[in-house]
């Protein structure tokens, strides 16, 4: 992941927004999973609110 991201910051930074994005994504995953059967909706949503972020602190 840290590879895919832009290699104009420094290397510490790179590394530092590739394991939070790598978090983030793991972290949704777990909670749009613990949700789907009440209400997939949400799952659905907290899915899409993620990758817009992540997406977002990619191009930085």
């Amino acid at each position: 992941m840290q590879q895919a991201l832009p290699s104009a910051a420094a290397p510490d930074d790179t590394r530092r927004r590739a394991l939070a994005m790598l978090s983030g994504l793991v972290g949704s995953v777990a909670i749009a999973r613990a949700v789907a059967p009440t209400d997939p909706a949400l799952a659905r949503e907290i899915i899409a609110a993620t990758r817009a972020e992540l997406e977002q602190l990619a191009l930085r």
